[in-house]
């Protein structure tokens, strides 16, 4: 989204679905925005979603302290390096990978307008990698004709 100029602006568990076959989707898309536009912090700020949600994929510990508090408390330095520190431990990062997912997260900290850094970090050698290939796993039959 962020690659055509849009930020979901909304990204919270009840908007992220998946099916019994592991396919994930957005949705509600009442709040897209233009990233420079976009929230600043919170939980609806694209970026602090990719943290939370990479916590929460890569088993950290910490990914509880999200559910807990919507308020930036749990956007700290602590956080952020045992974040990375757990990412490398499940999930082997590359340098390049650490260095923009801290980026995402310096910009989230400091309360960055409009500089998420989701493009970056999704053109990294590690995401390439490991993103399965875009399908349409829930097709809307309206969007055919565009």
């Amino acid at each position: 989204m962020h690659t055509v100029g849009q930020s979901h602006n909304d990204l919270h568990g009840q908007n992220i679905v998946v099916d019994d076959q592991l396919n994930m989707a957005l949705i509600d898309f009442g709040e897209l925005k233009p990233p420079e536009k976009s929230w600043v912090d919170g939980y609806k700020r694209d970026g602090n979603a990719v943290w939370r949600w990479a916590e929460v994929l890569g088993q950290c510990p910490q990914a509880n302290l999200w559910a807990a508090s919507f308020d930036q408390s749990y956007l700290n330095p602590f956080t952020a390096e045992s974040t990375v520190e757990c990412l490398q431990d499940n999930w082997g990062v590359d340098s390049d990978f650490v260095s923009k997912f801290k980026r995402i997260m310096n910009n989230g900290m400091d309360r960055v307008p409009g500089k998420h850094g989701i493009i970056e970090l999704y053109g990294t050698r590690f995401i390439k990698d490991n993103l399965p290939a875009t399908k349409k796993n829930f097709p809307a039959a309206f969007a055919e004709a565009v």
